[in-house]
């Protein structure tokens, strides 16, 4: 949960998902992202994480959550 609202993190989702011109990001997407991102770990043995993401604008909370999911998967493949 830590990793995927990281400054590094939220910077590849943005970079990678061309995400610089969120209708609601004003002059900083992964701060607009960083706001309205919640993850909550599974409890006890659960892989599971709940990720939402709420903000003034619609459209932005699919392309958010995309590309924060896809970079962190990225990333676990990359890093194993």
């Amino acid at each position: 949960a830590v990793l995927m609202t990281s400054p590094s993190h939220l910077a590849r989702a943005v970079q990678d998902f061309q995400l610089q011109d969120l209708a609601g990001a004003g002059n900083g997407a992964e701060g607009y992202i960083a706001s309205g991102l919640s993850v909550k770990p599974g409890g006890g043995e659960s892989e599971f994480i709940d990720l939402s993401f709420t903000g003034p604008n619609p459209h932005d909370c699919p392309k958010v959550l995309n590309a924060v999911v896809v970079s962190y998967m990225k990333y676990l493949q990359e890093s194993q």
